[in-house]
C-alpha cells in the first residue's frame, strides 16, 4: 500500500531546489555556525558571508530598486525607509518580483527555517511559517536606537545586507551590538556597543532576540550611499519569558495602553497659584528676551501653545531662538566638531567625553 505521505518527484524537486540559491557552504558550516552562535556574548548571535548566489542577490536588489516604492517612517527610535512588506505581499507584487520573492520563500521554507532551529539551538518546530520581513533602505542620516527588538513572539531576528559593494566603516551603518548593566533588578544596555558588523554585501548577521537582553543598534549613514537590506524575523508559538523586561514594555503602561511608565499624575493642581493671570513676570520676561523670539514671549502666544500642546501632546516652535543666539551656537558646535573630529562625523564613540562630560547611554 502507498504511504499517503509520498511526494511526486516534481513535488520533491520543486523542494529540494528552494534552497538552490543557498551557497552551498552555508549548509556545511552547520556546527561551525552553531558552536559560534552558541558561544557569542553578550548574548547568542552569528554572521553568515557569502550566503546567497551573488548573481541572483545582485537580481534581488535590481527588482527592489525597479520595483517598489519606499515609505518613509520616523520616531524617536528609528529614521528608515521601508520599501516592501514581504509578509503581505500581492499575488501580483509577486509576479513582478520573482527573484525577491525566492529569496523569501527559501528563508521560510521548513527546510531551512529547521536550519535555522539548529543553528539557534532551538527544539525542532519552535519556529513557525510566519513571514515577518521587509526591504529597507537606511539613507543618510538614517539610523535606529539601541533597543531588543522585542515584540510578540519573535524568536530570531536576521539582517541580509544589499549594500553596494566596498562598504567602508567610515560610510556607518553598522549592526552595533551592546553588553548591559544590572541596575535596580533591570539591565540596561552599556553606552558603547561591544561590537560592530559593517553590513557587507551577501551577508547575513542574527541574534536571539531576548527581553532585555538583545539590545542592539543600526549605526547612523554617514556617507552618501544607501544602507539596504532585508530584515526580518523568526516567531516562535508562544511570547519569550520576561516580557516585562522588554524595550518596549518598559516605555509604556501594558494595562492601559499609555506612552508613559505608571499612571498619569497632573504635574500641577488646576487651583495652582502659578497658573494666574501672569504668566510671565516681567523679571522673567526680561531675562527670557535676552534669547527667545518675544513673539513667544507675549501671554496670548503662551496660552495658545499651552493649548495646542494639551491637544496634541506637541508643538512646534519655529525661529524660536533670536539669530544672534543661532550664530554663536552655530560657530561654537562646529569649532568643537573641528576640535574633536575634523568636522567629520565621530566614529570614535568617546569623542566629546572630555571636560567633565560622560557618555550615561547608547
Amino acid at each position: 500500500m502507498k504511504d499517503s505521505r509520498s511526494e511526486s518527484p516534481n513535488a520533491k524537486r520543486a523542494k529540494t531546489d528552494e534552497l538552490d540559491i543557498l551557497s552551498p557552504h552555508v549548509m556545511a558550516s552547520e556546527a561551525k555556525l552553531r558552536n559560534v552562535y552558541e558561544s557569542a556574548t553578550p548574548y547568542p548571535h552569528g554572521r553568515i558571508e557569502n550566503m546567497f548566489d551573488g548573481k541572483f542577490l545582485e537580481n534581488v536588489l535590481q527588482e527592489i530598486k525597479q520595483n517598489s516604492k519606499v515609505k518613509f517612517k520616523e520616531s524617536d527610535l528609528f529614521r528608515v525607509y521601508q520599501s516592501i512588506d514581504l509578509g503581505n505581499l500581492s499575488d501580483e507584487a509577486a509576479k513582478e518580483l520573482p527573484c525577491l520573492t525566492k529569496l523569501k520563500d527559501a528563508l521560510y521554507s521548513p527546510k531551512y527555517r529547521a536550519f535555522v532551529e539548529r543553528i539557534a539551538c532551538l527544539p525542532p518546530n519552535t519556529l513557525t511559517g510566519q513571514v515577518d520581513c521587509a526591504a529597507n533602505c537606511h539613507a543618510p542620516g538614517c539610523h535606529l536606537l539601541c533597543h531588543d527588538d522585542v515584540i510578540g513572539t519573535r524568536k530570531v531576528s536576521y539582517i541580509l545586507y544589499l549594500t553596494e559593494e566596498g562598504w567602508k566603516k567610515e560610510e556607518g551603518g553598522a549592526l552595533e551590538i551592546y553588553n548591559y548593566d544590572e541596575h535596580n533588578g533591570q539591565r540596561i544596555p552599556q553606552p558603547i556597543p561591544c561590537k560592530t558588523f559593517l553590513p557587507i554585501f551577501n551577508s547575513m548577521a542574527y541574534f536571539a532576540v531576548q527581553p532585555g537582553t538583545s539590545f542592539h543598534s543600526v549605526q547612523e549613514v554617514y556617507g552618501e550611499r544607501p544602507r539596504l537590506s532585508i530584515q526580518g524575523w523568526y516567531h516562535a508559538q508562544e511570547l519569550p519569558e520576561g516580557m516585562e523586561n522588554a524595550t518596549l514594555n518598559r516605555l509604556k503602561s501594558t494595562d492601559k495602553g499609555e506612552d508613559t511608565d505608571g499612571a498619569f499624575c497632573s504635574f500641577v493642581d488646576d487651583n495652582d497659584e502659578s497658573m494666574s493671570d501672569e504668566i510671565l513676570s516681567k523679571k522673567d520676561h526680561d531675562f527670557l528676551a535676552k534669547y527667545i523670539n518675544e513673539t513667544y514671549l507675549s501671554k496670548e502666544s503662551i496660552r495658545n501653545i499651552r493649548e495646542r500642546f494639551e491637544e496634541d501632546s506637541s508643538v512646534q516652535l519655529r525661529k524660536f531662538l533670536k539669530q544672534e543666539w543661532i550664530d554663536k551656537f552655530d560657530k561654537s558646535i562646529k569649532e568643537a566638531d573641528e576640535s574633536l573630529g575634523g568636522g567629520q562625523p565621530a566614529l570614535d564613540y568617546k569623542i566629546g567625553t572630555t571636560g567633565g562630560w560622560k557618555i550615561v547611554g547608547p
